[in-house]
């Protein structure tokens, strides 16, 4: 599965100006429930927040993010 052909929920990039908007430090804690890929951390990743965490009960859609996103790697759980 490729970045491309993950079907995410919403609108991720108007997510990330919206948290941008709130001027969150990039060295906060970000903690993203309900992840499902990792999407939104992977956005904020490319910004400079590398300190985040995803969790999702769907395994498999964790298994594809890890895939599409390795430089989560250790920060998305099922």
């Amino acid at each position: 599965m490729t970045k491309g052909s993950l079907a995410e929920h919403g609108d991720i990039a108007s997510c990330v100006t919206y948290f941008q908007a709130l001027n969150i430090p990039q060295l906060a804690r970000v903690v993203d429930i309900g992840t499902r890929y990792g999407s939104f951390l992977e956005m904020l990743n490319t910004l400079g927040y590398t300190d985040s965490l995803g969790v999702d009960i769907d395994a498999t859609c964790i298994e594809a993010g890890l895939e599409a996103y390795p430089s989560l790697r250790g920060r998305l759980e099922p």
